[in-house]
């Protein structure tokens, strides 16, 4: 077992020489983070992928955002792509190999068409739920309708842009290309690709932990430890493959 690097850490930034298999535009992200022990998280993983931590501490993020010109790469330019919401639970993990990705608790998404299929061919943990989106000059807000609950995750932005330093917390938790799935039984490693984040400071956040709760992990009465947004990227994402 491999111990990822800061080289593989920006090896995995680089694009495939493969043609994708869907582009997408991720737009307005916040990142939410709370810290947990890395022993707890391990033992949601499956085996083959080991948590990944920063200082000894490993995270749990919560994601929120919007996805618009989503379509597969043989669809020609002028045929516009499908939009969508979408907020992920997710934490920070690597193969044997060392290299390191994300790994899902929940997707939730309000496409019922992209629930089904992703969940169909790649084994990922989408679910069909309501989530509304809206942006007031500098403050943006995102409420999540699961089952019986609404959740909130809000923000004012700061003006000020930055990519996120190799080494930092910020490159660790946002800098991720890599994602884990299983199907099957069977582990699968799916590459994204896209420019670093355009990164700014929040202030005034709020964010509901109870959906960590509601996917399984441990209760957490306290806030966030971390918050920041970005406005977006272009994305590409390719063929998973069998680890």
């Amino acid at each position: 077992m491999e111990i990822p690097t800061i080289e593989k850490r920006l090896q995995v930034r680089n694009e495939p020489t493969e043609k994708p298999m869907v582009f997408q535009d991720w737009n307005d992200l916040f990142f939410f983070h709370w810290k947990y022990p890395a022993d707890v998280i391990q033992k949601f993983l499956p085996v083959g992928l080991y948590v990944d931590t920063y200082q000894d501490e490993a995270y749990v993020g919560i994601i929120p955002f919007h996805i618009s010109n989503f379509k597969p790469y043989i669809f020609p330019e002028f045929i516009p792509g499908m939009k969508l919401k979408e907020l992920n639970v997710r934490t920070y993990v690597y193969d044997k190999w060392g290299m390191p990705g994300v790994w899902f608790f929940s997707l939730d998404a309000t496409s019922l068409f992209m629930v089904e299929v992703s969940k169909f061919l790649f084994g990922l943990p989408y679910i069909y739920s309501t989530i509304v989106h809206s942006h007031n000059k500098d403050h943006l807000n995102y409420m999540l309708k699961r089952d019986n609950h609404s959740l909130n995750y809000d923000a004012t932005l700061s003006s000020q842009i930055y990519n996120a330093a190799p080494g930092t917390l910020e490159f660790f938790l946002i800098e991720r290309y890599l994602l884990f799935t299983l199907k099957k039984g069977k582990l699968y490693r799916g590459k994204v690709h896209h420019h670093p984040y355009p990164l700014q400071e929040v202030s005034n956040a709020n964010a509901d932990s109870l959906l960590l709760e509601l996917d399984g992990l441990p209760p957490r009465k306290d806030t966030f430890c971390h918050a920041l947004f970005s406005k977006g990227v272009k994305v590409k994402f390719y063929q998973p493959r069998f680890v």
